[in-house]
């Protein structure tokens, strides 16, 4: 039998815990296990406020229909990973442009990077001292800003936004490793 109820977190374990037994004064398990055999009713406020409290506390908790399922830890697992590989081709990318550019000397490795509507330019300061791009002649960057955020939040040391434009160390996007497309495939494909 796997485990049951596996936390995001210690504390939303904690905070669910509580909200049950302060609301119905039972467990965790013993809601679940009164609400799939229609012992409590699902169409109350204080019910699904639960239910709500139960999906956001753990991973393995999902409502289908009118009965909570728990997933799989493989299920949850793969969903984990997928996520986190949803992101890859967009970090390919970015690796690519940048590592082109430093390899064609337009960029140096302490550069900072932004793509203001796709255009490659540099980040620099004016004579007023406000942080200005300077457009650099390379192509458009296949990527829109908010898969741009994603990446920076991902692989950059720099986490606000400049103009309203994502903005990289150079030096972050080529220092990192992408081996783990490497691995996937392998494991995938062996």
């Amino acid at each position: 039998m796997s485990k049951k109820f596996i936390a995001y977190s210690e504390s939303a374990d904690t905070q669910a815990r509580s909200y049950v037994e302060g609301k119905l004064s039972m467990t965790v398990e013993q809601f679940t296990s009164h609400f799939n055999n229609g012992i409590i009713a699902n169409n109350s406020p204080i019910v699904k406020e639960i239910l709500n409290k139960l999906i956001e506390a753990y991973k393995d908790v999902h409502l289908v229909g009118n009965n909570i399922v728990f997933v799989s830890l493989e299920e949850i697992l793969i969903a984990e990973t997928l996520e986190q590989l949803e992101t890859l081709p967009a970090i390919a990318t970015l690796v690519r442009v940048l590592t082109t550019l430093n390899e064609e000397g337009l960029v140096s490795e302490s550069d900072i990077v932004g793509f203001p509507k796709g255009v490659a330019s540099t980040l620099t300061k004016n004579a007023d001292g406000e942080f200005v791009f300077a457009k650099l002649d390379a192509p458009r960057l296949p990527l829109a800003e908010k898969d741009l955020r994603v990446v920076r939040d991902k692989i950059s040391s720099i986490t606000n936004d400049v103009n309203e434009a994502s903005v990289f160390k150079v030096s972050d996007a080529l220092e990192y490793d992408l081996s783990l497309v490497h691995e996937v495939h392998a494991l995938a494909f062996a």
